[in-house]
């Protein structure tokens, strides 16, 4: 877990010479969200996850929203990564 202002991440990942550089996106930022901040008809964000994506976003951090439950589903790291890889791109 990292912290930037009033935000933690479930997962930071600094992107190296991001910073000094003036990269775009500095950091991913990897928020393990829980069902009550999805609206149930659209899938969209609600309220306070969507004012944490726009604020992360601010500050170059490339805000990566994944449901929780389904994440603890996964059964193993490698099952994790292939569905951060699919986030991502």
């Amino acid at each position: 877990r990292r912290g930037k202002g009033p935000y933690t991440a479930d997962l930071h990942v600094p992107i190296p010479g991001a910073e000094e550089g003036g990269a775009d996106i500095v950091a991913l930022a990897v928020h393990l969200y829980p069902e009550s901040e999805v609206c149930p008809m659209t899938g969209e964000l609600l309220g306070k996850a969507r004012l944490r994506q726009r604020h992360l976003a601010r500050m170059r951090w490339l805000f990566i929203g994944m449901r929780r439950k389904e994440w603890l589903a996964l059964p193993d790291t490698a099952s994790r990564i292939d569905a951060l890889d699919r986030a991502i791109s």
